[in-house]
């Protein structure tokens, strides 16, 4: 109740960026094991307001996000990550980021169609 309380407060054209700096705070502030407790929700905060970024970084979160949503079976999720996680990947990411690009491609290619 104190969530939405909140959130109805916040102008609708504000809220993607309030949710977004929310997800940043948390990225940044959390321990390792903290962030994997509650990496979805960090996920899906930082994955608020993505068109057209470039982030590396959130891309990590997404493949990290993606993997462990592949581990419980969510294979709609992990599909939903890795995507996301691919459209943060900068035009040149075969080149820049290899490793990450075909992490992402590969859980993508898996778990489309679950």
């Amino acid at each position: 109740k104190i969530q939405l309380a909140a959130s109805s407060l916040i102008e609708e054209e504000s809220r993607s960026s309030f949710r977004l700096s929310i997800g940043e705070i948390l990225y940044q502030e959390l321990s390792e094991n903290k962030l994997e407790a509650c990496l979805f929700e960090v996920a899906n905060l930082l994955n608020t307001d993505i068109t057209g970024v470039t982030n590396i970084e959130y891309a990590k979160i997404d493949l990290m996000a993606a993997e462990k949503a592949r581990d419980i079976s969510a294979f709609d999720k992990c599909s939903d990550y890795a995507l996301k996680g691919i459209s943060m990947l900068p035009s040149d990411k075969w080149d820049s980021h290899p490793d990450l690009a075909v992490k992402l491609y590969s859980l993508a290619a898996e778990t489309e169609g679950f």
